[in-house]
């Protein structure tokens, strides 16, 4: 028979093996001739093994830990930007870069030209889309399935025709301001040429900030509806423009969740922006963006300094090993 025990200090649990047998062995003790105390089961039980043996804690192999290590560190991307940045200039162009690695919090840039704001483009769509889903998961909208579909076609083909109805539909620029404000971005501007949402304003430092902060703070279901559409964002977009140039092309095969920008006149410039996040796990957070003057969008350009910046051997993934 095995009878458990829980003491009061500690909770602990011990098992007594042989209860009965003990029991009898006092009681004939007791019920004969007198023996002292040091004469009391001075034998132990075949066995069993003696009382104080038998009232001691058992000692429990002790069980292997795993040990949670640091993701993989990545090399130094500071290098890189500085090349991307002498190579778009010799270009004649303007290049806003800004990394950030999610996974241990280092971020890079080219300095000040990463916290100016630019025109963003087909980035703006990330920010109407962000206002719409915050404002249905905190009950102040319900957007009709055919909404939803538009917000898709948004988010995944870049569709500017979708993106014109929700951005008329829903607030138009104040839409912008209250994502800027939620997140705190200071760059973050809507345009003064309603309903142009194109001519959003944003920096690069700002739009990894806003794609770190949608990943931290946004409900579970939004971001796996975002993301998940940023990922699936095919070659051609709405309009037949190829949307697979910088990070698709620096990163071919590897996973991402890509919102590219193109414009062409505002400024008598062309704007072409390559943005989104990098691994399994989202662990980086990119913006490349490039502003050339003339009317002939920098594809080349784009892919070169992109392939500069972000090296095929960067570790994606921001999961903890264990050992």
């Amino acid at each position: 028979m095995i009878v458990d025990v829980r003491t009061t200090a500690g909770r602990r649990w011990r098992r007594l093996r042989g209860f009965p047998l003990i029991v009898s062995l006092l009681v004939l003790a007791i019920g004969t001739t007198a023996i002292t105390s040091d004469a009391v089961l001075d034998e132990p039980v075949v066995g069993q093994g003696s009382v104080a043996q038998m009232m001691e804690p058992l000692s429990l192999p002790s069980e292997r830990v795993a040990t949670p290590q640091a993701p993989e560190p990545p090399p130094d991307l500071q290098p890189g930007i500085d090349a991307a940045t002498q190579q778009a200039r010799a270009a004649g162009a303007a290049v806003d870069v800004a990394v950030l690695d999610r996974a241990t919090g280092e971020q890079w840039t080219n300095g000040a030209p990463a916290t100016e704001p630019l025109f963003g483009a087909s980035l703006a769509k990330l920010f109407i889309a962000d206002n719409l889903l915050f404002r249905q998961e905190s009950g102040q909208l319900v957007l009709p399935g055919s909404d939803r579909s538009l917000l898709e076609a948004t988010l995944t083909g870049s569709d500017d025709s979708a993106a014109d109805q929700l951005y008329q539909r829903y607030g138009a620029e104040a839409m912008i301001t209250e994502v800027a404000t939620r997140y705190s971005l200071p760059t973050l501007r809507p345009t003064n040429q309603p309903p142009l949402w194109e001519l959003t304003a944003i920096s690069a430092v700002d739009l990894v900030r806003w794609y770190d902060g949608f990943l931290a703070t946004a409900a579970p279901t939004v971001v796996e509806f975002v993301v998940s559409r940023l990922r699936a964002s095919p070659e051609l977009a709405a309009d037949g423009f190829n949307q697979y140039f910088g990070i698709p092309r620096a990163l071919p095969g590897q996973v991402w969740a890509i919102k590219q920008g193109w414009m062409s006149g505002a400024r008598d410039s062309t704007f072409l922006h390559t943005t989104g996040l990098l691994g399994p796990d989202n662990r980086y957070a990119v913006a490349i963006l490039v502003q050339r003057p003339g009317g002939e969008f920098p594809i080349e350009l784009i892919d070169r300094v992109t392939a500069l910046i972000l090296p095929p051997d960067l570790p994606l993934s921001a999961e903890p090993t264990t050992g």
